[in-house]
C-alpha cells in the first residue's frame, strides 16, 4: 500500500503555527525582555532576543519550530539573534512596522518585512506645520469613476470659492492631468506641452534623491486648470509637459527610501509628507485633493494612512471589490492601536451607482456587504459606549455609502471639451450627495 506523504507546510500555516508555538513559550517562561519574531523577505522566520535564554530552552524551541514551521524555519539556518550582538538593535525592537499579536504578551512583537508596500501599518507623519484638509480618493479596483469624482469635486470646490490644490498621485497611469489641463499639443520646436507644467510628482522624487527638490522645482511643478471659477485649481500631474522625457526611467526611481547622515532611513511616505509640505507652503490652499493609485500599492499604503487625508474608498457593489477591502482590513487588524486613526477616517463611496437602481434600496444592499467586511475593523460589541461599532444600516457610519450615479453625460469624462459635464444640473444629479458629504468632512466648521 502506498504510504501517504507528508503535506508541505505553505506561507501563511507557517507563520499561524510558528506564532503559537513562540506565544505558548512565552507564556509558559518568565522571559521579562522584548521578543521579536521576524519574518524575512522570502518569509523566513527569525527570533531576536532582547534577554538571551538559557542555550537548552534554545534548542527545544529551535526542535519545535522546525516542525512547526517547515522550510519557513530550517534546522540549517541559525534563527536566533540577541540585542547585545546586534549592531543596530533599535532597527528590531524599536521598528515601526513591528505589531503586536492579539493574544499575544506585551513583550512580543511579530516584525514583517515586505518588499513593497510596507507603510500600511506605519503611524501618521509629522508635519512641518498645520496643513489644509486633506482627501485622499482610492479605489480597491481601477475604472470607478475615482478621478472623475475627484476632479468634479474641485471643480466645485473652486465655485464655493475655495483655492484647490490637486496632486495625481496614479502614477503608474496618470489620468488626472489630463482631465484637468490642455490636451498635450505641441507646436513646431515647443519644449513643453501648452498649458503644462514642465515637471510632475515624479521629478520631484528623482531630484529629491539628490537634494535638489527646490523651491524652483516645486513652481515648475504647479498647473493651473481652467475648470477654476471664484477660486484656483492648481494641479500638480505625475507626468510634467516635458515633451523629450523618459518617463519610465523616472517612475522606476520613485519608490526608493533615502539614507539620512546621522538619522533614521527616510521612507518613501516621509517624503511624500515632506512634498506636500512643500508644495502647500507654496500655493496657500484652502484644501488639498490626491488621486491616488488604485489596489493595494506602495503610493496607497502612504497616502491612506500617513497623510492624515479624509480617505474616499471607491467601490462597485462586487464580490471582487470586497474581496479587496477585507484583504487590506485584516492586514490593518495587525495594528490595533493605530488602527483608531485610521477607520475615524474612512468613507466608503458608492460608485457607478446604476440608474436603473432606486437609490435607497442599492444603498442598503451595499451597505450590508460593505458591514460584513468592515466588521474586521469594527471593535466587537461589548455595551462599551466608546466602542467603534456600527449597524448595517447606520447612516453614519464609515461603510455606508453616499452615492455617486452612473451618468451617460460623464462616461467618456473631458470637462474642458464637453461642456455640459459642467452643467449645474447634471452635476448635481451625479454629484450632489458626494458634494454635500465632501464640504461636511473637509469643512465642518462651515456646517455648523
Amino acid at each position: 500500500m502506498r504510504q501517504s506523504m507528508k503535506k508541505t507546510i505553505r506561507f501563511d500555516q507557517a507563520f499561524r503555527q510558528v506564532l503559537q508555538v513562540v506565544i505558548r513559550w512565552l507564556n509558559a517562561t518568565a522571559n521579562s525582555g522584548k521578543v521579536v519574531l521576524v519574518r524575512d523577505l522570502y518569509g523566513v522566520f527569525r527570533i531576536a532576543f532582547e534577554t538571551q535564554p538559557e542555550q537548552e530552552i534554545l534548542e527545544q524551541l529551535q526542535a519545535e519550530l522546525s516542525i512547526e514551521g517547515g522550510s519557513y524555519f530550517p534546522r540549517t539556518s541559525r534563527h536566533f539573534f540577541f540585542k547585545d550582538d546586534l549592531i543596530a538593535p533599535e532597527a528590531i525592537f524599536d521598528c515601526l512596522d513591528a505589531w503586536t499579536p492579539p493574544d499575544g504578551p506585551d513583550n512580543f512583537q511579530v516584525l514583517d518585512r515586505h518588499l513593497t508596500g510596507r507603510e500600511w501599518l506605519f503611524p501618521a507623519t509629522k508635519n512641518t506645520g498645520i496643513t489644509p484638509p486633506r482627501a485622499v480618493f482610492f479605489g480597491i479596483k481601477g475604472g470607478v469613476g475615482r478621478t472623475t469624482a475627484l476632479a468634479m469635486l474641485a471643480w466645485h470646490l473652486s465655485k464655493l470659492g475655495k483655492n484647490v490644490l490637486v496632486v495625481d498621485l496614479d502614477l503608474e497611469s496618470p489620468g488626472l492631468g489630463p482631465s484637468l489641463l490642455p490636451s498635450m499639443k505641441t507646436s513646431g520646436d515647443s519644449r513643453i506641452a501648452q498649458g503644462w507644467p514642465e515637471f510632475g510628482v515624479v521629478d520631484w522624487f528623482v531630484e529629491d534623491a539628490i537634494d535638489q527638490a527646490d523651491d524652483d522645482l516645486i513652481e515648475d511643478m504647479l498647473g493651473s486648470s481652467k475648470l477654476a471659477s471664484n477660486g484656483e485649481i492648481r494641479i500638480v500631474p505625475a507626468c510634467g509637459g516635458l515633451v523629450d522625457q523618459d518617463y519610465l526611467s523616472k517612475l522606476s526611481r520613485v519608490y526608493m527610501d533615502l539614507p539620512k547622515l546621522g538619522k533614521d532611513t527616510e521612507v518613501f511616505g516621509d517624503r511624500l509628507a515632506r512634498m506636500l509640505d512643500q508644495l502647500e507652503e507654496k500655493t496657500k490652499p484652502d484644501v488639498v485633493l490626491l488621486d491616488c493609485r488604485a489596489g493595494l500599492h506602495d503610493i496607497s499604503s502612504a497616502a491612506l494612512t500617513r497623510l492624515g487625508a479624509v480617505n474616499y474608498l471607491f467601490a462597485v457593489d462586487t464580490d471582487q471589490t470586497w474581496d479587496g477591502y477585507r484583504h487590506l482590513f485584516l492586514h490593518w487588524r495587525h495594528q490595533i492601536e493605530r488602527l483608531d486613526g485610521i477607520r475615524q477616517r474612512l468613507r466608503m463611496i458608492g460608485a457607478l451607482t446604476p440608474a436603473n437602481e432606486i437609490p435607497s434600496e442599492y444603498a442598503k444592499r451595499f451597505a450590508d456587504h460593505a458591514h460584513r467586511v468592515f466588521l474586521e475593523i469594527y471593535d466587537k460589541p461589548s455595551g462599551d459606549s466608546e466602542e467603534f461599532n456600527f449597524s448595517p444600516n447606520d447612516e453614519r457610519a464609515p461603510h455606508y455609502p453616499t452615492l455617486i450615479s452612473s451618468h451617460q453625460a460623464y462616461l467618456r469624462f473631458a470637462p474642458l471639451e464637453e461642456a455640459v459635464q459642467l452643467d449645474e444640473s447634471r452635476a448635481r444629479e451625479a454629484f450632489g450627495g458626494f458634494f454635500e458629504m465632501a464640504v461636511s468632512d473637509l469643512f465642518p466648521e462651515e456646517e455648523a
